[in-house]
């Protein structure tokens, strides 16, 4: 799972304040542990999230993707 998250941080699809993490308008929780164990417990989640870093495509070494607002 935190391999998952982490390539939402890099396609701008996690968005990241301090320690807070959050995707889709959806809280993650508070910290890379958190926030693991919630993408964890939620199937549909995982999901969603693995589908849209699938969708976003290859990012270059590097090289971080802003979200589009």
């Amino acid at each position: 799972m935190s391999e998952l998250i982490d390539l939402g941080i890099t396609r701008g699809l996690v968005d990241k304040a301090g320690n807070h993490l959050s995707f889709a308008g959806t809280p993650l929780g508070n910290g890379r542990e958190r926030s693991r164990e919630a993408v964890a417990a939620s199937v549909e989640l995982q999901s969603t999230l693995r589908q849209a870093v699938i969708a976003a495509g290859p990012v270059r070494p590097g090289r971080r993707v802003e979200a589009e607002a």
